[in-house]
C-alpha cells in the first residue's frame, strides 16, 4: 500500500484530509501508535512524506483529529520530532 500512498499524497492538500490522506493514515495506524512501539519503514516513509508537503498543512486542514485518532502528534512540528527521535523500525 505504501507505494500507493506516496503516490496519491503529491495531489493531496489540506482540502483533502478527509477525503484522501486522513483515509491513508488511517490505514498506515490500524491502531494507534504508542511511544513503546516503534513506527515500521512504511509508518516512517508516510509520515515523512506527509510532514513534507506543505499542502497538506493549514488553517483548513482538518488534520488534528486523524492524527489523533493514530495516535500521533497533532501538528508538522510534533510529526518531525517524533519522526527525529524515533528509532526506525524494522517491520
Amino acid at each position: 500500500m505504501l507505494p500507493a500512498a506516496l503516490a496519491l499524497l503529491p495531489m493531496c492538500g489540506r482540502y483533502t484530509v478527509d477525503g484522501e490522506w486522513g483515509r491513508l493514515l488511517a490505514c498506515a495506524f490500524q491502531a494507534p501508535h504508542t511511544s513503546d512501539v516503534p513506527l515500521t519503514v512504511a509508518q516512517r516513509a508516510f509520515l515523512r512524506a506527509l510532514a513534507d508537503r506543505d499542502a497538506c498543512w493549514g488553517a483548513a486542514a482538518d488534520s488534528a483529529s486523524w492524527l489523533r485518532a493514530a495516535g500521533l502528534p497533532t501538528g508538522r512540528a510534533g510529526l518531525r520530532e517524533l519522526l527525529a527521535r524515533a528509532p526506525p523500525g524494522t517491520r
